[in-house]
């Protein structure tokens, strides 16, 4: 199994939706209880994952609240029960930045 995309970004307290692609050659139906991880700030139930991209994708909904943490690099891992065991399906680095805000006009 592979990843496509590593490197995620996302901004303090905006909510966020990702779709993770894993390449595989099984069946959507071969990963049960996936879940999405950022270090351990969070930890989200996703999407029930279908058949697209490079085999497998699998939606994250990442509410506003779920990204109230401190700014900075984090490792995030998608991880799923395949075969009976839980295995990891994906990492990468999730880089959090403040809210980025205008200057006055």
């Amino acid at each position: 199994m592979h990843v496509v995309e590593r490197e995620l970004h996302g901004y303090k307290n905006r909510a966020l939706p990702i779709r993770i692609d894993v390449e595989t050659d099984d069946a959507p139906e071969a990963f049960a209880n996936p879940r999405f991880r950022i270090s351990n700030q969070v930890e989200i139930q996703t999407l029930p994952p279908y058949s697209g991209g490079s085999g497998v994708l699998f939606d994250v909904d990442i509410s506003s609240s779920d990204l109230d943490f401190d700014a900075g690099k984090y490792r995030w891992e998608l991880i799923a029960t395949h075969n009976g065991e839980t295995v990891t399906l994906a990492l990468g680095t999730f880089e959090l930045e403040k809210e980025p805000t205008t200057a006055p006009a």
